[in-house]
């Protein structure tokens, strides 16, 4: 939920719109247990919340 929460206020300041939080969390449950890579729409996102430079 840290990530998410991090995402949603990177993309608050950039004006970017996300899915509900639900699905954020579903797609990372998959992306954690390496049943599906990240999705495109927030790969960026995801890469700057977790220190990269996207």
């Amino acid at each position: 939920m840290q990530l998410i929460g991090r995402m949603k206020v990177l993309a608050g300041r950039e004006g970017l719109a996300l899915p509900d939080t639900w699905l954020m969390a579903r797609q990372v449950f998959l992306w954690e247990n390496l049943r599906e890579p990240v999705p495109g729409y927030f790969r960026y996102l995801m890469s700057r919340a977790l220190g990269g430079d996207a």
